[in-house]
């Protein structure tokens, strides 16, 4: 979690960054999407749950595995405006994400994205997905869905990783169409989402309590 100094461009660019996804996220709450986006999410059940950890599970294991199999896999355009002698974003970074690297802001933006989740899943669908006729074609358009992601900042391994996802959200599209593939795809990111959401709660406010708690049972032992 690094800090923000006031002084710096890179800094500056940052917050201007991180303020700008963070009105996005909210505008995008407005119009009833919010309710159309809590009356999605209220469609996922444990079965729904259970197939897309196991998909999330498949992915990890093959990014971790491209990354093991040669440095290339690792490379990200993060690389070209690394600074020299910085390791920050060495193995790329989602540019979506740099809210989180602010305390605070994180926690903040995390909340926002999840309850816009529904809505991005079904943009990704309807660009991916519709229209979709046969596996040639959803296979080509798997790839395209995971390298895309590569335009955000993440490292190859993972963009050719997310194919998988791509693959099994195209499977979901056939049996019923984008309705269907856009709530796996919404359970998906839910479950990543929420554990970004537990991550940052650890980072900021355990400690917090932590400190807070420990000072009260220091005061009743005095």
């Amino acid at each position: 979690m690094s800090k923000i100094d006031w002084t710096d461009p890179k800094s500056l660019l940052k917050i201007w960054w991180s303020a700008t996804m963070l009105l996005l996220m909210t505008a995008g709450l407005f119009d009833g999407s919010l309710s159309k986006n809590l009356a999605v999410m209220s469609h996922i059940n444990l079965t729904i749950f259970g197939q897309n950890l196991l998909v999330i599970t498949s992915i990890i294991l093959v990014f971790l595995g491209l990354r093991k199999l040669h440095p290339f896999f690792n490379w990200s355009w993060w690389r070209l405006f690394k600074p020299k002698g910085s390791d920050e974003y060495e193995n790329g970074k989602n540019i979506n994400f740099i809210p989180t690297d602010i305390k605070w802001v994180g926690l903040l933006f995390c909340i926002l994205l999840i309850l816009n989740l529904p809505a991005l899943a079904l943009q990704e669908e309807n660009w991916f997905r519709l229209g979709t006729i046969t596996w040639t074609q959803g296979l080509y358009r798997s790839l395209l869905f995971g390298m895309m992601h590569c335009l955000v900042g993440i490292p190859l391994a993972a963009g050719i990783a997310l194919t998988i996802g791509g693959l099994w959200f195209t499977h979901q599209y056939f049996i019923g169409g984008v309705d269907l593939s856009s709530l796996h795809h919404t359970t998906y990111n839910l479950i990543l989402g929420a554990i970004l959401l537990i991550f940052l709660i650890l980072m900021h406010i355990v400690p917090i309590l932590e400190k807070r708690y420990g000072r009260q049972e220091q005061d009743v032992e005095a």
